[in-house]
Parts: C-alpha cells; structure tokens; sequence
C-alpha cells in the first residue's frame, strides 16, 4: 500500500514563533554592528593614547639626551680640559662621578681614540672601537654611542661624547660619559601604565637597553621583534602604530617613535610601548555578550508568550512588534510597541522590545558622552603638555643663562684662582645649588595634586636643608607662611633665596653663634622675602645693582624680572629685603 505525504502544514503557532524570531533579528544586527563600532572606537582610543605616550617617553629622552650633550659641552669648555691640563682633569671626573653616580666612568681619548685621563681606566686603553668615538673622530661634532659592555665590570651601558677643542678651535681629543642602562629603570618605574602593557628603548641596531616589566623573554642586549623593529627602522614619519604579537606571545597594538641626531639626523634611539589588545577586545566582548543576552532573554520571553496568544489578536499585535524592531533596527530609537493593559504574554514581548531599545538609547547617549570626555581629556592633557614643555623650555634657558654668567665671573677671575681645583670645585657646587633649587620646584610641582601651584612654606624648609647640606650653612629660623605660587614665581624667588643664604653662610658664618632668619609673607597686594642675620654686616658704601658678586647681580637681575626691588642694610647684622607684586592666585595672609 502506498501512501502519499503531502506538504506539510505550518501551524498558526509555529508561524507566530517562527514570526517573533524573525522580529528580532534586526535588533540583533543592531546590536553586532553598535558593538564592533564600539569595538573600533576603543580601538582608536588606545592606538591614540598609546601615540602620546610613546610621545611624551620620547620627548624625555629627547630632552635627556640634549642635556647630557650641553653637560659635556660646559665641562669640555673648561680650561682644565681646552689646554689639556690632566691632573684638574682627574680631579674634576673624579668630583663630578662622586656627585653623580648615576654616571659609569669619564673619558678623555686623544685623536686616535686612546685614552688618557679617566678614572676607571687605564691610560693607553683603546677605544677606538666605540662608535660614539668614532663619531666624534669623523665629523667633530658631538655623537651618541649604542648598546655596549662597558670596560669597567662588563656593565650594559650607553655612551655619549663630545669633541675637545682648544683656545684655537683646534680639536684635541674626545669627552665622553658612560650610562649605565640600569639607570634606566629609575626613570620609567614611576609609569602608571595599563596591566599587561610593555616599554622598551632600543639603540640604533634595533639592540633592547631597556624593558619594561623585566621579562626573561625579552633581554637586555639583544635584538627586538624582527617585525616591529623593520616598522621603525623603515618609517620615514619617525613614529606610528602596529598591531602584532610581542616575544612572550601577548598580542598588543606597539607605538613607536624614532629618535634622530647629529649633522646626518641619524636614527640612535627608538622608543616603543606596547598596549594589550585586551583593552580593546575585553570590554568589547562584554557589551556585545550583554546585549545579545538582553536579546535572547527578550527572545525567550516573547516565545512564551506566543504560545497563549489567539490567531487575531497575536497577528496585530505581532505585526505591531516587527514595525517596532525594524524601526530600531533603522535607527530609529525612540521606537516604541505603545502597548497597554491586554494579553500578558504580548504585553512581554512589547516591554522587552521597549526595553531593548532603551538599552541602546542609553548605549548611544553613553557612547557620546565617553566621545566628549575623551575629547576634554585629550585637549587637556594637550594644554598641560604644552605648558610643560613651555616650563621646561623656559628653565634651560635660565640655567644657561646662569652657566654663562657664572662662567664669566670665573673667566674673568684672576688666572690663579681660575686653575686652582678649588674654585673649580666652588663653581660646580655654586652651580648644582642654582640647579638644585629649580629642581626642587619641579620635584614638588609633580608630587603636587595641583600641577599648577608651589606650597612655599614646605618648599622654602626644604630649600634651605639642601643649601644648609651644601654650603654649610649656619643655623637657619625660617618663618614662611601657607602661599601658593605659579611656577613662574617661585623658581626666581627660590634662586633669590638660594643665592641669600649661601650669601650668609659665607660671610655672617663668622659671628658665633651665627643665626640666620628667613621669612615670606604677603602684605596686602606684595610678597616680601627676608633675610636677616647676626654677622658682620656689609661694607659700607655698599651697592646691591653695582655690587661685583655673582651672587647680588644674580638677585638683583631676577628681583628685576619679578618687577619688585632689592633693599639691604647693615644694623647688627645682614639685612636684605625682596618686595615684588603678589599673584593674584596667592592667598593674602594676616
């Protein structure tokens, strides 16, 4: 017996499940599509935060690399090493490794590379291998060397150096200081960088100085990842974003940037950072699983509810549900079902299509609203990092100004005293202590919530610690009251200050007991710093603006700059008085 099968028929609920599906699925899309956008936004976010990272690493070493050439330019253009006296050159690189221990060794090569004054080699050691002496052999202009063992201790190093001319311009031989790659660490440890993330400093070889966290994958002295390194090495732009798989296997989006010097603007040092691509994948994971969970939760719901629902009246209403879900589905997320009070299981599915867009309302608005802040947060941080660099610009240009007028005053010094090591010595101690008190001013503006404030009653304590550590100061009573100060303020009141109690120490410290009193306060619209003491006085006839001292020409010149005036007088004791305009942001005190 045969018997035929005809088509099979769908039923009315299988078609208003089959139909409460289909409903759905444009939502779905929405959702996929909402979060691979997502997904590409934060995407974006990370690659651009990683370029300002890679930016601002890159400007300090930048900016590192231009102080340590100016360091060797001062100290080659000390007579000592112009006419080649080895002794004061011994002295002097043994004083200034003492004081600087950040530094491996000092150098001075003749024009064949051999040494001939250093205090951790031997003279007659050949170094005429170094790159860096090289350099400076071929082109006479200052030169950066690569990754090295150093000669003293095998120690992983980097080196710098400059040429030695005499009186004539003639060039005598090389300068040059070694840095121990360990110094690195000092530096980038401070960085809050994400879980997972990575900072690496290569030389001109692509040869690892530095990695960041320390990783047995990753070690000191040998090549980086071929393919990263071949983006650097063959990137004219000098910077940019790759997405690849580091040496321990963790994918990451790496930004690099190259560092150029010399005549030739060759590449010596490239910097990169290394981003996770989990924080881009992670929390783009999370919102697709969520919303496609809220979807299939809203599935199931409406699925049960089609089950109670009569032909009818579960068509309108079904009909009602796919309008609304292709209208978000276009976009449109104020679309609403609008159901009232009817069959429960339709009322359901209408709330869960309500709610559903809800949701993405709210994941729109939010996506704005973290568009927006991202936006403020990169003008900020722009602001703030123009401002830096305006400070620090700023600050070189007055320790310069400083260098070259404390030269000056040694120069033009009796030719005796000048070669005596002594006043070698006087001048770099004079010289760290004008350093020194700018720092500080730095040193607390980083550790400040406010970046852009100085607390000066803190402040002032630890600035005259540091001369009284320095100079030898005598016993010092400081009275300073809670003001804030603008950077702007305070590095030039700080020097002023410096400068008056080095002042003291020299010259009241022969009264015993010897007391010194400093004091800051704000009296109506002006700031005014004294210094007082118990010593001899001043001689008379007596002229801060005629004085010859580096010292007073020094106040005088910055209490100009503030736009306030010197007053001194002698009345048992030193008396010295700065009035400047107060800031508007300093706080009046009583």
């Amino acid at each position: 017996m045969v018997r035929k099968v005809g088509r099979s028929k769908l039923t009315v609920r299988n078609v208003l499940l089959l139909t409460t599906v289909v409903s759905i699925l444009p939502a779905l899309f929405v959702i996929v599509v909402t979060g691979l956008e997502y997904g590409r936004s934060l995407e974006e976010g990370v690659q651009q935060e990683a370029r300002r990272q890679v930016e601002g690493i890159a400007e300090i070493q930048k900016r590192s690399t231009e102080m340590l050439i100016r360091m060797l330019d001062t100290v080659a253009h000390l007579p000592a090493f112009m006419e080649g006296r080895k002794e004061e050159q011994l002295a002097f690189m043994e004083i200034f490794l003492e004081r600087n221990p950040q530094f491996l060794n000092m150098n001075v090569t003749d024009m064949a590379g051999i040494v001939t004054v250093s205090p951790g080699l031997a003279a007659g050691t050949d170094l005429s291998d170094r790159r860096h002496i090289q350099e400076v052999l071929r082109t006479g202009y200052p030169a950066v060397g690569e990754y090295i063992l150093a000669r003293i201790g095998d120690i992983p190093s980097f080196s710098y150096s400059f040429p030695i001319r005499d009186r004539n311009e003639v060039m005598t031989g090389v300068l040059s200081v070694v840095y121990p790659l360990v110094g690195y660490g000092e530096v980038f440890n401070r960085l809050e960088l994400p879980e997972g993330s990575i900072l690496g400093v290569t030389d001109w070889q692509g040869i690892r100085l530095y990695y960041y966290p320390e990783a047995e994958t990753n070690p000191l002295g040998v090549p980086i990842k071929g393919d990263v390194w071949a983006a650097i090495s063959s990137d004219d732009d000098g910077g940019g974003v790759i997405r690849t798989t580091g040496s321990d296997g963790t994918g990451r989006y790496y930004a690099y940037r190259s560092l150029v010097f010399g005549e030739d603007e060759e590449l010596y040092r490239a910097v990169v950072i290394g981003f996770p691509e989990r924080l881009v994948t992670g929390p783009a994971r999370v919102v697709l699983y969520r919303n496609t969970l809220l979807l299939l939760v809203a599935v199931g719901v409406a699925m049960v509810a089609t089950v109670g629902l009569g032909r009818l009246i579960f068509t309108r209403h079904v009909s009602r549900l796919v309008r609304t879900a292709k209208a978000i589905a276009e976009g449109d997320l104020d679309a609403r079902t609008g159901f009232g009070a009817g069959v429960a299981e339709v009322d359901l599915i209408g709330a869960a299509i309500d709610n559903l867009a809800e949701r993405l309302t709210e994941r729109t608005a939010e996506r704005v609203r973290e568009k927006e802040q991202l936006a403020r947060s990169l003008r900020e941080k722009e602001l703030l990092l123009k401002e830096i660099h305006h400070r620090v610009k700023n600050n070189m240009q007055m320790i310069l100004s400083i260098v070259h007028l404390q030269q000056n005053f040694v120069e033009s010094a009796d030719s005796a005293d000048s070669a005596d090591p002594t006043a070698i010595e006087t001048f770099c101690r004079d010289l760290e202590t004008r350093i020194a008190a700018i720092a500080g001013v730095h040193e607390m503006l980083y550790q400040s919530p406010d970046l852009s404030t100085i607390e000066m009653q803190l402040f002032m304590e630890n600035l005259v610690h540091l001369v009284a550590y320095r100079h030898n100061a005598p016993e010092v009573i400081i009275r300073a009251e809670d003001i804030a100060l603008r950077i702007e303020t305070a590095v030039p009141l700080s020097l002023i200050t410096a400068e008056l109690l080095v002042n003291a120490g020299k010259y009241a410290a022969a009264s015993s007991p010897c007391t010194v009193e400093v004091n800051l306060v704000r009296r109506g619209d002006r700031l005014v710093l004294s210094v007082d003491d118990n010593g001899p006085g001043f001689p008379e006839g007596f002229d801060v603006d005629g004085g010859k001292g580096l010292g007073f020409s020094l106040i005088s010149a910055l209490a100009s700059q503030l736009k306030g005036e010197v007053k001194v007088w002698a009345d048992g004791g030193a008396h010295i008085r700065v009035d400047i305009p107060a800031p508007d942001d300093a706080p009046e005190t009583t």
